[in-house]
């Protein structure tokens, strides 16, 4: 695991276009944190779930972005049935403008080609992504996805997507 963040903070700080596999929780928030800590001014999150446990082990990098620069913006696209995930509500609370969510109905989360499974992602104002195309083995910890920290134009794909559907809701 050591390794594993050795290398990806190498991939952030050098802008390296360079892929990595992400197959179990802990390397999901490796990857969330640095993608987050990466961002210039802004964080675009589709999540069917914005997952409280996942997410409250990042609560202090989101604050720290959030705090770092006032124009700094973290958008959130997350279904209807997380309106009372506290997560939510308190970042809400303490950063009314710069914390940004829009709720959506299930069916309106586009599906991944191959796993036809809803799809989540992260994606930052700075080339860098991480794309989450199955979690039906979530209970055991297990994810399938896949990050980059330079590659302008899969994060332009997951940007152009995350505007689609914010416009479309």
């Amino acid at each position: 695991m050591e390794q594993y963040e050795k290398d990806v903070i190498n991939a952030r700080e050098n802008k390296l276009d360079q892929r990595f596999a992400n197959s179990i929780i802990e390397h999901a928030r490796i990857l969330t944190k640095e993608i987050i800590f990466d961002a210039n001014k802004k964080v675009c999150i589709l999540s069917d779930s914005f997952n409280e446990f996942f997410y409250s082990k990042l609560e202090e990098n989101i604050e720290n972005f959030l705090k770092k620069d006032n124009a700094n913006i973290f958008e959130l696209i997350v279904s209807n049935e997380q309106k009372e995930n506290k997560l939510i509500q308190r970042f809400q609370k303490d950063f009314p403008t710069q914390f940004q969510v829009k709720f959506i109905s299930e069916d309106k989360f586009p599906t991944d080609n191959d796993t036809k499974e809803r799809v989540n992602y992260i994606v930052n104002d700075n080339n860098a992504f991480r794309y989450e195309y199955s979690d039906k083995n979530i209970q055991h910890g297990v994810v399938n996805a896949i990050a980059n920290f330079n590659h302008a134009q899969d994060s332009k794909i997951l940007s152009d997507m995350f505007e689609e559907i914010k416009q479309a809701s």
